[in-house]
């Protein structure tokens, strides 16, 4: 195994990690969250992802602040501190991707394959 990760070291090739829309239900699920809301947070971040600005960030704080953007179009109360622990990652990474997002977010909330009416 240590052979194998060395080759790939060597040949400079990404190393795929999990998709922040998968890391969505698991957090979800400890906030006991809707489907309704997990679906819209999967789906939004499935967009953001395609922004570009978020590649080299924690897939798991991309899927938290994708979980607080869409409780907030929808006005669920959500303690940042309880969706942080959750989404294992911290409040500043949250606010961090939140800032990189939101000149984005009318655009890509208003796209057509979007299903999201809060």
């Amino acid at each position: 195994m240590r052979l194998q990760a060395s080759l790939i070291k060597d040949l400079n090739l990404p190393v795929m990690t999990t998709p922040p829309s998968c890391l969505i239900s698991r957090i979800g699920s400890r906030l006991k969250l809707s489907g309704m809301l997990l679906e819209h947070s999967r789906q939004l971040c499935d967009k953001v992802c395609l922004v570009g600005v978020l590649d080299s960030l924690s897939p798991q704080a991309i899927a938290t602040t994708t979980i607080l953007i869409i409780c907030m179009l929808y006005d669920e109360g959500i303690n940042i501190e309880d969706l942080a622990q959750s989404g294992s990652c911290s409040i500043q990474s949250i606010k961090k991707i939140y800032q990189l997002i939101r000149p984005h977010l009318s655009r890509i909330l208003l796209s057509k394959d979007l299903k999201i009416n809060p």
